[in-house]
């Protein structure tokens, strides 16, 4: 187990014990996918209810809500710990991007986890970025942010409802596999030879619902998300029957 893996257990196991002294719900800042699936397997079984919240639904950083496994004990709402603020300023030159959003917060002091989506858009005129944040530093930064990059921005906060969330672009793919191994969708939806996909898988460059998976004939079902570092990510969305030349047929979505 890695150090940060075992700092984020140590802090759910916190979050565990401090929900059952409160008897209410405790969090903790926005988990990327990868940190989700690895707390949701950590607290299945255990004395604890949990679930994600990062905003809007299919946000991809969530926050981590936990209470005790009491029925008479009800989740906070996740608004009670996140605030949604919009950054608009007039679209002069090249559009800001995500990585520009996120370097003017983290510049002024906030940590990673307190920052969960940015979601960047425009009209043609102006500039905008829906920014969703832990509460504690909201009036922070709508005090403080007054510039990202050239351009000087406005802040104001917004209700979630209001978010402007990006329709996410897929392509779908079709084919037919030997069989559901992982290096046979890797090849199939990132469009590489078979060789290639095994390398990737031995080099520890793929992930199988955000988790490092270094086996190339690990099973894959239905569901299943897969990145590949360098190429993308992709999920497995139909698994069907068999070709006469016993052969799977599979669709696959790819993210664009």
């Amino acid at each position: 187990m890695e150090q940060q893996d075992k700092l984020l257990l140590s802090r759910i196991d916190d979050k565990i014990r401090e929900s059952e002294r409160t008897y209410d719900t405790s969090f903790l800042g926005f988990l990327t996918p990868g940190e989700k699936a690895y707390a949701q397997r950590y607290l299945t079984g255990k004395s604890a209810a949990f679930c994600f919240d990062g905003g809007y639904r299919d946000a991809e950083r969530t926050l981590l809500l936990i209470k005790p496994d009491n029925d008479a004990i009800p989740f906070r709402d996740a608004g009670e710990f996140l605030i949604a603020l919009r950054i608009s300023s007039f679209l002069e030159g090249k559009a800001l991007g995500h990585r520009d959003y996120l370097g003017s917060l983290i510049g002024l002091g906030l940590k990673r986890e307190a920052v969960g989506d940015i979601l960047p858009y425009t009209d043609g005129k102006m500039q905008y970025c829906d920014v969703l944040l832990l509460k504690s530093v909201g009036d922070a930064v709508s005090g403080s942010l007054e510039r990202i990059g050239r351009s000087g921005v406005r802040v104001e906060e917004i209700q979630k409802e209001y978010l402007h969330v990006p329709e996410k672009s897929i392509r779908e793919i079709r084919d037919t596999v030997a069989s559901a191994r992982l290096d046979a969708v890797v090849s199939s939806g990132f469009s590489v030879g078979r060789n290639e996909a095994k390398e990737l898988c031995q080099k520890g460059l793929v992930a199988l619902n955000y988790e490092t998976v270094e086996v190339p004939d690990a099973r894959v079902g239905e569901g299943d998300v897969i990145s590949a570092r360098g190429y993308g990510k992709i999920k497995l969305a139909e698994v069907g029957g068999e070709t006469k030349k016993g052969r799977i047929r599979i669709v696959i979505h790819k993210y664009v």
